[in-house]
């Protein structure tokens, strides 16, 4: 009896749009990963309230620079990057909290 290999997971292409599967999917990898929004953000060089709008879905579209970083992110690919890069056992109130406010 042979053991079935996993079937590789479906790879999602995004085009820009924000669908609600998107939405969803991007959610799901941020909490997954356990990162809050200023720390993506950080990463995708763009402000945290940006891909928060487009986590919650007040964005509908983005530019074409982010959409192979958003499809990467989405597929899992930047997984080992951003664990390495933002590494912590638990996140602190001024780790999740924009700079501005936490410099007022």
């Amino acid at each position: 009896m042979s053991m079935k290999e996993p079937s590789p997971r479906r790879r999602v292409k995004f085009n820009g749009t924000f669908t609600e599967e998107v939405r969803r999917l991007i959610k799901r990898k941020r909490e997954e990963l356990g990162l809050p929004y200023l720390a993506i953000a950080e990463y995708f060089k763009i402000n945290w309230s940006t891909f928060r709008k487009w986590e919650s879905g007040e964005t509908v579209n983005c530019g074409l620079r982010h959409r192979p970083i958003v499809e990467a992110f989405i597929n899992g690919d930047l997984d080992d990057e951003l664990r390495s890069l933002y590494a912590s056992n638990s996140t602190t109130y001024s780790a999740a909290t924009p700079r501005k406010v936490c410099q007022a």
